[in-house]
Order: structure tokens, then C-alpha cells, then sequence
């Protein structure tokens, strides 16, 4: 009796996880492609002469053509922009920010107002499509219309990367659109780096202009898209889009993750975070009961959380089986992310942002 009640604990714990991540739909490729050239891709970018061309090179080989790239310079002091004419793109260049605006925002508002698309996908610059990308991304707006998310596919490519892996799940849990409840249960917003929606909708919503002030825009925009009564559609990324998060080593990703992290995690409704934090105590108590108190049921419930972690870890990126068996180290590594965070946003009310300092207002 006195093993069967913490398995019991553990056993609805681990369950939690499954909950937050039943089901993660893919883009599917359909016929509905017949508007590929009516479809403006708009990038903001700044200082990302390394990550563009990438980007620019998979729209080029793409199964259906877009009708136009604009990527928007946002005051870049690299060679962003003459990148971007070697691939024939349309440049708009933005020299100073109006006050209020933060994050990547008002590129993103700039460059729609430049489209002339009936279609607009916005792009991270650190992406990179699929050859049939762009048409499974068409096609599910064709099929949904609203706005169509998809969350890139995480490549990783050195050990330090795999540290990302718990985190990469919770920020595609945080959108409580992956549920058991599945679609009786509203996105808590929309995925940043990739967004499809219609010119219409995009304006008469009030496109990026209205989360002009926010730091983290992906989950606000998302959300005033259905506070207008459109659709907002989330998607897994694989076999669609992908992308190589803070490359540049360990101190990057740290500071990438730690930027950014607390505003989403501010966005996230209580009762899925209610839920993150049973799953993460679950599998920390796991972990802790197996190393201080080893024991038969001990070790099955390390294993169930193993097998869990690697199963819903392949829908968010190439993370490898190694990473899972040694859960532990990213759950530290996702407290540490967090806390970190938290003092950057809150106590600091500062962050870094593409080289920007911002302060935040959270």
C-alpha cells in the first residue's frame, strides 16, 4: 500500500502529459493551391545575413511559387538586405521604430501594408519550408480560412541544442489547442514564425498594429483573432517547416530562451499551467524518487515518463533518444530558463531583443 499510492500520484501526473499533447495535427497536402500566386510572404528580419538566405532558398524551390517575398530590414547593421536582393526579393526598410512598438511587430505591419497578396504568410527569418511547404500551408487555410499557425519543426545539430527539447513541449503545450479536448477547447493564441491569413482578416482585425506593444506577439495575435470571431487553426511543423533555434552556442540559447519565455508563459491560461506544473512534478518526483529512493515501481514510472518524453518530443523536433532517457537535465535546464526569465521580465523589466534593449510592461 505504501508504493501504490505515490505510483497512483505519479501514474495521474504522467497522465496529465498525454492531456496537454493528445493530438498534433500535421499540414496536409490537399489540391487547393490554385492561389499560390496570390500569396505575399512578408520576413521581418534583422541582422540575419547568416539565417536568410536558408529561408530564401527553400522559397525558391518550392512545389507552388508565391506571387511575391518582401522582407522587411529592420534596421539591420549587417548585410540583411543585400542578401536579400541577390534572391530577387522586394526590400522595405525600416530605419526608426515608432515609440510603443516592440518585438518584430511593426515590421511585420509594415511589410502587409506594402503586400498587395489576398494572402499573407508571415515568416521567421530563421525558417526554412519544406519543398511542398508553402502548398500544405495553403491548403489548410483553404480547407480552415482564419488564420492557419504552424510551429517550425526544431533541427538540432550539437549537444547543447538537446536542451531545448522539454522546453520546445511545453511552448507547444502553452496553446492548450493540442488537448484531449481537441477542438472544444479554444488555442490560448496563435505560433509566431509561421502564420497564414487572408488580407481581409489580417486588417480587419487589426493585424500586427494591434499587439503593437508587446514583446511576444505570437500568442496576443492569435487571441485578438478570435476575440474578432476568426478561426485560429495550430499545427505541428514537421514534414512542412522547420528551423535551427539560437545556433550560435550555449550562452545563445540561453539568452534566446530567457528573453522571451515568461512573457509567453504570461499568456498561457491557469488551467494549463495548472497542468504543465502537475506533468513537470510528476516526472521531477520520478526522477528525484529513482536517484534517493530506488525502487521496482520507482523505476517503471522513470521509464513511462522516458517513453512519454521521446514520444511527444519527435512531434516538436529531431531530439534524440539520449535526451530522454536523461529527462532530467532538460527539466533542470527549463526551471532554470524559467526562473531566469521570470527576473529578466519582471524584477529587470528589460530584455534584449535582436540586439534592442526593450522594456517590459508585463
Amino acid at each position: 500500500m505504501i508504493e501504490t499510492i505515490p505510483l497512483l500520484i505519479g501514474s495521474f501526473c504522467w497522465l496529465a502529459g498525454f492531456a496537454l499533447m493528445w493530438r498534433i495535427p500535421l499540414c496536409a497536402r490537399r489540391n487547393e493551391t490554385q492561389k499560390a500566386d496570390k500569396v505575399s510572404v512578408i520576413i521581418p528580419a534583422r541582422n540575419e545575413e547568416k539565417r536568410l538566405p536558408a529561408l530564401l532558398n527553400t522559397l525558391s524551390h518550392q512545389s507552388v511559387s508565391p506571387g511575391e517575398i518582401i522582407v522587411v530590414d529592420d534596421d539591420s547593421e549587417d548585410n540583411t538586405a543585400e542578401i536579400a536582393a541577390k534572391f530577387n526579393a522586394s526590400i522595405v526598410r525600416i530605419e526608426d521604430k515608432p515609440v510603443g512598438w516592440n518585438g518584430k511587430s511593426f515590421a511585420c505591419w509594415t511589410g502587409a501594408q506594402k503586400s498587395s497578396g489576398e494572402l499573407l504568410l508571415f515568416l521567421d527569418a530563421d525558417t526554412e519550408l519544406e519543398p511542398d511547404g508553402l502548398a500544405r500551408i495553403l491548403s489548410e487555410h483553404s480547407n480552415e480560412g482564419g488564420l492557419i499557425s504552424v510551429q517550425p519543426w526544431h533541427i538540432t545539430r550539437k549537444p547543447y541544442e538537446q536542451l531545448s527539447a522539454f522546453l520546445n513541449i511545453i511552448v507547444m503545450a502553452g496553446l492548450n489547442t493540442f488537448t484531449v479536448l481537441g477542438k472544444r477547447l479554444s488555442p490560448a493564441g496563435s505560433f509566431g514564425p509561421c502564420i497564414m491569413c487572408s488580407r481581409e482578416d489580417y486588417f480587419s482585425t487589426g493585424g500586427h498594429e494591434a499587439v503593437k506593444a508587446e514583446i511576444l506577439e505570437d500568442i496576443p495575435f492569435g487571441r485578438n483573432f478570435l476575440k474578432k470571431g476568426k478561426p485560429v487553426n495550430c499545427y505541428g511543423g514537421r514534414n512542412t517547416i522547420k528551423f535551427r533555434m539560437y545556433p550560435d552556442g550555449l550562452a545563445d540559447l540561453i539568452g534566446g530562451w530567457s528573453k522571451s519565455f515568461a512573457a509567453g508563459a504570461s499568456h498561457t491560461r491557469p488551467f494549463i499551467t495548472i497542468l504543465v506544473a502537475v506533468w513537470v512534478s510528476g516526472a521531477f518526483t520520478a526522477a528525484s524518487q529513482l536517484i534517493f529512493a530506488p525502487s521496482l515501481a520507482g523505476l517503471l514510472m522513470y521509464a513511462c515518463y522516458v517513453l512519454q518524453i521521446y514520444l511527444l518530443q519527435k512531434y516538436a523536433g529531431n531530439f534524440g533518444r539520449f535526451t530522454a532517457l536523461l529527462y532530467p537535465v532538460s527539466i533542470a535546464f527549463f526551471v532554470f530558463i524559467s526562473i531566469k526569465s521570470l527576473i529578466t521580465t519582471f524584477v529587470f523589466k528589460t530584455v534584449t531583443w535582436k540586439g534592442r534593449p526593450v522594456h517590459t510592461d508585463v
